[in-house]
């Protein structure tokens, strides 16, 4: 995920207005993330490993996040 959006993703958890796509919410500012082709979600990295599991994922166009 390119810094810019990152930054803008990472004050959205800041203002708590970002979900899961389980629906719980996330408090912890994200490090990096995996975005998908269509830039539709995007997937946390912790340590340096993805977690690519559907429910961990965030919906980037609800909170719209421009694809790069």
């Amino acid at each position: 995920m390119p810094a810019a959006a990152l930054e803008q993703l990472n004050r959205a958890i800041s203002d708590g207005a970002v979900k899961r796509l389980d629906g719980r919410d996330i408090r912890a500012q994200w490090q990096a993330a995996l975005v998908t082709d269509d830039g539709s979600r995007a997937y946390p990295i912790r340590d340096e490993i993805p977690i690519l599991l559907e429910q961990e994922a965030v919906n980037l166009v609800a909170l719209d996040i421009a694809k790069p």
